[in-house]
Formats: C-alpha cells, structure tokens, sequence
C-alpha cells in the first residue's frame, strides 16, 4: 500500500490538487482497503459498487461527501491504477444545484467594522474584495502583490491555476499597513505564534481555524440572520456584487478563476439586477475598483 500511495501523491501532485484535496482522496483510499481487507489493486468493480452502496446506505454520507469519496477513488482507479472499470462511468453523484449564501454589501461593511484585530480585518479585507479561496488568501505572499499594475497574481490557486485579480487602492493601502506590523519576507498573513511575536520569522501562514473562528465570532456579534455564513461566502458575495456592478461574467469567471462558466452563472440567481448579463459594464477593472472602495468606505465610516 505505501508504494501505491507514493504514487497516488505523486499523480495528485502532477495534477495540481492541493494539499488538503489530497489528504481527502488519500483517506478514501485507505479507507476502500481497510473495508475489505486487502490492497486496493486487489478490488474489484462489484466490490467497488458494494463499498460506495455501504457509505450511502450504512455510513448515511451527505452529498457532497460522497461526490469526495467517488472522486477521491475515481482519481486512484484510474489514474493510478490504470483501470477503466463500466461501473466507473454511469455511478454518479452531482453537485446538488443549491444557491450559494451571499451578504448584502452592508452586511459585509458591519463585519469589517466589528473585526476587532489588524490581522482578521486585513484577511476578511482581501478575501473578499479580491473574490479568494480561503487557501489563497492565507498563502497570499509578497511576491504576489503588483502595486504598480493594482493586482494580485494567484499561482497557488485551484488546481494550480494561475490568474490576476483587481486590486483597489484601499485594499492594497490595508494590506501594506498590515504587512508592516511583521515585515514577514515571505507571508502577507504569517502565523503570529501564541505570543503574537513570531510574524517576522515565521514560515508558515495563519491557520485555518484562526479565521474560521474569528469569522464566526464577528457575524454572531453582527446578528446576521438564518444564513450559514463561511469564509466562502465572502468570495461568493464578491462574485455577486461584481454582476451586479455590471462587470462581465466572463470577466468574473476570470477572475475566479472557474474552469466552468456555470459555475459563476449561479450568481446571476442572486443578483437583485435581472438584466445583468455579459457586455455591460465597458471597463470591468474600473467597475471592481468602484465597488470595492465602496464598500470600504462605508465601512470606515461607520
């Protein structure tokens, strides 16, 4: 198994998955193995069909996780494997068509305004003024920053897709501002240490869980009503606010970095402007500059 797993990072690694995508399909593997004791060249497609039967039915997974568990062991079957099994290709579980949460562009202004720390304020800031996964942003660094040009370079995006997103003034102003209470060579968010002393030489970003706590903190305190609200939602809430701006979809899809244009098509849904549509707005950098210091500004004037 440890030579076949050597493989599977290798080839996960050749085809750009992030660390934590990963970590998730090694799991399902492993767990595939563990169920019917023995090494996975071992298994067989009626096999196969058993075990994600058993996780449905039995384990009673959630959609989305089993969209994981298939892909995660798709990926080992035939990428590493080599095999090209029938079942492989009419088993199959969908992205369930629910509308993302998005925040009105006041409600993102109460949450910039009530994030007590430099560091969260900052990260909220570029998460979502800039449209970033939760990954990018933590891995932003210095390099990645073109003042002069008013962009962001992303290069450890999803599935190692490189883009360039629009930069305001007042963003980059924060994150300067920011980047100076550490001077970390590397890190525009570098983990801090528990004494708050450790920016400056510190090698890895924040964690994960530092922002996803404060976030959820930050929109208790804001009483933000019957929304499930994740760092996400900052991203999806740029995407719509963006449209509803005028800014071409195809622009935004850029700037998502989506691989697919029905993907950022589902923000149209939440656009309160039904004739957006692409070919609008003439100058969409322009248009995402407007609206991102706006928001900024409302916030700084409460």
């Amino acid at each position: 198994m440890h030579s076949l797993q050597d493989r599977m990072v290798s080839a996960m690694v050749v085809a750009g998955y992030s660390k934590t995508t990963q970590k998730l399909y090694l799991r399902e593997a492993r767990l595939l193995g563990e169920f019917f004791c023995k090494t996975l060249d071992e298994i067989t497609g009626d096999e196969l069909q058993v075990y994600l039967s058993h996780r449905v039915c039995v384990d009673k997974l959630c959609h989305s996780t089993m969209r994981i568990c298939f892909a995660g062991l798709k990926f080992f079957l035939v990428k590493v494997l080599g095999r090209e099994w029938p079942c492989l290709d009419w088993i199959q579980f969908n992205r369930e068509k629910t509308l993302p949460a998005e925040l009105e562009r006041s409600e993102i202004a109460e949450i910039l305004r009530m994030t007590r720390t430099h560091q969260n304020r900052a990260f909220f800031t570029v998460v979502y003024s800039c449209g970033l996964r939760l990954q990018e942003g933590l891995h932003l660094q210095v390099g990645d920053i073109h003042a002069e040009r008013k962009v962001i370079h992303i290069h450890r995006g999803k599935q190692a897709k490189d883009r360039l997103v629009p930069l305001a003034e007042r963003t980059l102003y924060l994150l300067r501002a920011y980047w100076n209470t550490h001077r970390n060579r590397d890190f525009i968010f570098p983990s801090l240490g528990r004494d708050g002393k450790q920016g400056p030489t510190s090698t890895q970003p924040m964690a994960i869980s530092t922002v996803q706590r404060a976030l959820k903190q930050v929109v208790l305190e804001c009483r933000i009503p019957h929304r499930r609200i994740t760092m996400h939602t900052l991203r999806h809430s740029y995407a719509t606010h963006l449209l509803e701006a005028g800014v071409n979809i195809r622009q935004v899809q850029e700037w998502l970095g989506h691989s697919n244009l029905e993907t950022t098509m589902l923000h149209l849904h939440l656009t309160q402007q039904g004739s957006v549509w692409p070919g609008i707005a003439s100058d969409g950098w322009q248009a995402a500059a407007s609206f991102q210091s706006g928001v900024m500004v409302r916030e700084n004037s409460n």
